[in-house]
């Protein structure tokens, strides 16, 4: 520890020293079959290529102006080994290229790189450190004494983020920052007035990270932190317009031109990409419309889907699809107008789903004689277990099946990336909501069929 923040007070004195306006990045290419090397920079949701550039005795040399602050950029053949480097503090950065693992490249000479390697070992040690803490807590009995070392553990592991980011902030603001937007406090010692702790992490989890200093807008670690904010709520089951609120709450406290809003968006977009619904489209959209020019190719990619999905959004008519029944017979989703119909994408070898199939039986039973229908879509690629699970589970409704596994026709036309998965479809065939089960689904055919 000692020997890591002798090294950040090193940081200091060369940040008084640069005086070039220019960088130059030596990439030693000696031990290397190729003669030539790229430099990349993250965009928020790809890389985009600097240059590339060809060595001169095998070593490569990228001429960069210098930024007021300093910024990641990655080097290697491809993006898919690439070896993070700060640049902008130093004149001159060497980077000794290691050409099977580009990843583990050595930067020698150059303190903010070796202390940026050094905070992400810190890191990894304090993550390690609170998975520990709460593997013993969870294996424990619950007794005050458990209780009361838990709190302490996590308080311990609490000072010891504080201290970390609080000493970078002081002699580095770029790594000062890396430190902050990875610093959560234990709800368990920071509750405050919350007493949910999800509401505490949706509110709470960037507090330590200034999201609008200028030192975040060259800084990847922007869109990895929001992509895991942003699957973590998907995981706690507060719905859509919960996860809609909280991430805008959080992209308010960013001005919406700088770069750090393009990455914090980027990550959103990351951590909601299996979604198929508004919460997808929401920021998606958003996304490919700021961003239509400068992320192009990423945007190429992604409308597709999204236009795909904004055809799916509640209130359209559902697509209509023909497929076979066990028996050989062709049902369509239009065969069913009239009713309200859930369509139930499943398959036998799906734990989820047949652990939901009672709930789905329950509900089946009580609404069918108000005009509810259930069109059961398998996802199976062999007929013997789907016949037998729908022998097995009482699933009483119409099935129907290509038998292509996630090739299934259907699961594509609906943007299926996941089963159980359920969309309902009212009387005039129009998408009523997708993703009920349990109470949540007896709930809306109540509202919808009455009675119960």
């Amino acid at each position: 520890m000692r020997h890591f923040f002798t090294l950040l007070l090193t940081i200091g004195s060369l940040l008084a020293y640069g005086q070039s306006k220019n960088i130059t990045l030596s990439c030693d290419l000696k031990n290397c079959g190729a003669d030539s090397i790229n430099l990349y920079e993250f965009n928020g949701m790809s890389f985009d290529m600097v240059k590339a550039a060809k060595g001169e005795n095998r070593v490569a040399k990228f001429e960069l102006n210098k930024s007021t602050t300093p910024r990641m950029y990655y080097v290697g053949f491809s993006i898919s080994d690439l070896r993070p480097v700060i640049l902008g503090t130093e004149d001159n950065v060497n980077i000794n290229v290691v050409c099977e693992a580009v990843k583990k490249s050595d930067i020698p000479g150059s303190p903010i790189n070796k202390a940026y390697d050094g905070l992400l070992m810190k890191l990894s040690e304090i993550r390690f450190q609170e998975n520990q803490i709460f593997s013993t807590y969870t294996s424990s009995q619950r007794t005050e004494k458990n209780e009361a070392d838990f709190k302490k553990s996590l308080a311990d592991l609490d000072k010891r983020k504080i201290s970390l980011k609080d000493s970078l902030m002081k002699i580095n603001a770029f790594l000062g920052n890396t430190a902050a937007i990875n610093t959560y406090l234990s709800f368990a010692n920071n509750k405050g007035k919350y007493t949910d702790e999800i509401d505490y992490f949706a509110n709470e989890f960037f507090k330590q990270s200034k999201l609008d200093d200028k030192n975040l807008e060259q800084n990847p670690w922007v869109t990895e932190i929001f992509k895991a904010y942003t699957q973590t709520l998907q995981r706690v089951g507060r719905g859509n317009t919960y996860i809609i609120n909280s991430i805008r709450t959080q992209l308010k406290k960013i001005p919406q031109t700088s770069n750090t809003y393009r990455l914090a968006l980027g990550g959103v977009v990351s951590g909601i990409e299996q979604n198929t619904d508004v919460l997808f489209v929401e920021f998606a959209d958003e996304f490919s419309t700021k961003y239509a020019k400068t992320n192009s190719m990423d945007i190429g990619l992604l409308k597709p889907r999204l236009d795909a999905i904004k055809q799916l959004m509640i209130g359209l008519p559902a697509p209509d699809f023909t497929l076979e029944t066990p028996d050989g017979k062709k049902v369509s989703l239009k065969d069913f107008k009239g009713k309200v119909v859930l369509i139930d994408f499943w398959a036998s070898w799906c734990g989820p789903c047949r652990r939901e199939n009672p709930n789905v039986v329950a509900m089946y039973n009580r609404y069918k004689d108000k005009g509810f229908e259930i069109l059961g879509v398998s996802l199976d690629r062999s007929k013997e277990p789907w016949i037998k699970a729908i022998a097995d589970d009482k699933l009483t409704w119409p099935h129907v099946s290509d038998l292509k596994g996630w090739g299934s026709s259907a699961a594509a036309l609906y943007g299926i990336t996941s089963i159980p998965h359920t969309v309902l479809v009212d009387r005039d065939g129009r998408i009523v909501a997708r993703q009920l089960r349990g109470e949540v689904l007896g709930k809306k055919l109540e509202e919808i069929l009455g009675g119960k």
